[in-house]
């Protein structure tokens, strides 16, 4: 085997754990959702969203338990969520947050650590009420 065969299975190699990561989006599913931007805005909210390299924490400071709400990054990425709890117990993948053209948050991959988008802002949209809350974004560890 020559220096040329090597690189060449190396390079491979690499290729396709570089690519594990991708995930096909599941156009199956329900349909995507749109950011509510006409929804009236509400009363920021006592919940502070902590971005971690694959998903994100959600400490809800409040005295309310929300459920059945969409959850919304950077005003691109949401997610319905059944149930945020009252304290630290709320914990969801990025990979969860579909943009409308079914496009999932960016992560770090294997290779390609550069590849993350940071989290600037979150949003809460109550269907009960039609209000988009602000909520506090932090970076993790």
């Amino acid at each position: 085997m020559t220096v040329r065969d090597v690189l060449t299975c190396l390079i491979v190699a690499v290729s396709a754990v570089g690519c594990a990561g991708v995930k096909p989006v599941d156009r199956s599913g329900p349909a995507l959702l749109v950011y509510p931007k006409d929804a009236a805005r509400g009363e920021t909210l006592d919940i502070v969203v902590v971005q971690h390299s694959k998903h994100i924490a959600v400490v809800n400071l409040t005295a309310h338990r929300y459920e059945h709400v969409q959850l919304w990054l950077n005003q691109q990425y949401g997610a319905e969520i059944k149930q945020i709890k009252i304290g630290t117990d709320n914990r969801y993948s990025l990979l969860r947050f579909i943009n409308e053209h079914g496009e999932h948050v960016p992560v770090a991959q294997f290779l390609a650590p550069d590849l993350a988008a940071e989290i600037v802002s979150a949003e809460l949209l109550d269907p009960a009420t039609g209000m988009r809350h602000v909520l506090t974004v932090r970076q993790g560890k």
